[in-house]
């Protein structure tokens, strides 16, 4: 089996789950969204990564909120895996996975 046939199993797989379960990924997409801090994270992160101080900073004017309470939000998202991590110290950036 070649790695393209791989590929094309896999995105059969997600196309189906996607499927059997749209209501429940609609409403966890809802759901996470309805969050002003996270609703603007995955939007800054949509089309690259975005170092995670400017991302914090700009999430932290814009909603009010402390950077504190901002960096616990994006964890959520990363552990969620709407959120992709990249990077180390001073170098971490973040980028949207589309997921939600």
């Amino acid at each position: 089996m070649t790695d393209n046939d791989i590929v094309v199993r896999l995105d059969r797989m997600i196309s189906i789950l996607q499927l059997a379960y749209s209501d429940e990924i609609a409403g966890a997409r809802a759901k996470v969204r309805a969050d002003p801090i996270k609703l603007h994270v995955l939007d800054a992160t949509e089309a690259e990564f975005v170092k995670a101080g400017d991302l914090k900073s700009a999430a932290a004017k814009i909603t009010g909120e402390s950077e504190r309470t901002v960096s616990r939000r994006i964890q959520e998202l990363v552990t969620l895996g709407a959120l992709e991590r990249r990077g180390g110290g001073q170098m971490i950036a973040y980028k949207s996975t589309g997921l939600i």
